[in-house]
């Protein structure tokens, strides 16, 4: 029942989008983004939002993902059939952090009737919606805006009935990119490589100082942890983990699985010659050099 309510209504928004008397043009005009707050998965806009009735209206719109901070109106044509107003709000929308600090991230904003009327469609041409303004979302690159009119449902009881009423809303995105990827993740990363670098700096001693291999690996090892503790002051509060996480998380194991590879040596330095010893640390450092990168440009890829 529900599929066929939705592509019902979904048909007929389509075809009455010219001649439907009750149709709605929608269209924004992004002015300004700043403020991205990761943590908050909130963000400021400011925009115009432009609508144009095809009759008189008393309620305009409703705001679904944010909270409008200011409004001005720029235009009106004091029937309630077109009204153009500048609005600077705190957009609330879903953030995904599974690439942090080399992610992507989609801005959001819903715009609905102020009442769920089933008569009222909105549209929008995807040529019309602009920028206008520059933006000053350091860090970032804004692209095209992009938008898509969809059919929700509403639910209401009335008598001892629960009803469903089909209603539209215009979604506008707004993708954003991170500016200079490569550089935020090498300083995101360089902690992680220096920590792997000293490892490596061990299989450059001798075979026998076995206890300055260890001391080294157990040293990378603290840097390592302080490190992943003073990231995540700076990391989204998130269930998940980042990518950079991930790869603390890697490195971690790659230096775990090294220490006990030298705890193991130093039982063994007895047994073995010096030949021995530097034909297995060769080994050791292939075998986990080829893991590590492959887990790597897994994670990266």
């Amino acid at each position: 029942m529900k599929k066929l309510l939705f592509l019902t209504f979904l048909i007929l928004s389509l075809s009455l989008q010219a001649s439907n008397p009750d149709s709605t043009k929608i269209f924004i005009e992004i002015q300004d983004i700043w403020n991205l707050d990761l943590n908050k998965e909130t963000v400021n806009v400011d925009f115009n939002l432009n609508l144009d009735y095809a009759k008189p209206l008393n309620k305009h719109f409703y705001l679904l993902n944010g909270t409008i901070l200011t409004i001005d109106t720029l235009a009106n044509d004091n029937i309630g059939r077109f009204l153009s107003i500048r609005i600077i709000a705190e957009i609330r929308t879903n953030f995904n952090y599974d690439r942090f600090p080399i992610d992507n991230q989609m801005i959001e904003i819903i715009i609905e009737p102020y009442q769920y009327a089933n008569e009222l469609i909105y549209w929008s041409d995807q040529s019309q919606n602009i920028f206008i303004g520059k933006i000053h979302l350091n860090g970032w690159i804004t692209d095209n805006i992009k938008v898509s009119n969809n059919v929700e449902i509403f639910k209401v009881r009335e008598s001892q009935t629960l009803k469903e009423y089909p209603y539209s809303s215009a979604k506008f995105e707004i993708p954003i990119y991170r500016d200079h990827k490569i550089a935020n993740f090498f300083k995101a990363y360089l902690p992680i490589l220096i920590s792997i670098l000293i490892i490596y700096i061990g299989f450059l001693l001798h075979p026998d100082q076995i206890e300055l291999r260890i001391n080294l690996a157990v040293g990378s090892l603290f840097v390592m942890i302080s490190n992943f503790i003073v990231a995540q002051k700076y990391l989204p509060n998130v269930s998940s983990f980042t990518l950079i996480e991930k790869l603390n998380i890697e490195s971690l194991i790659i230096i775990s699985i090294t220490i006990f590879y030298f705890a193991f040596r130093y039982r063994q330095k007895v047994k073995t010659t010096t030949q021995q010893k530097s034909r297995t640390d060769a080994s050791f450092i292939i075998i986990a050099s080829v893991v590590y990168i492959a887990i790597f440009i897994i994670l990266i890829c």
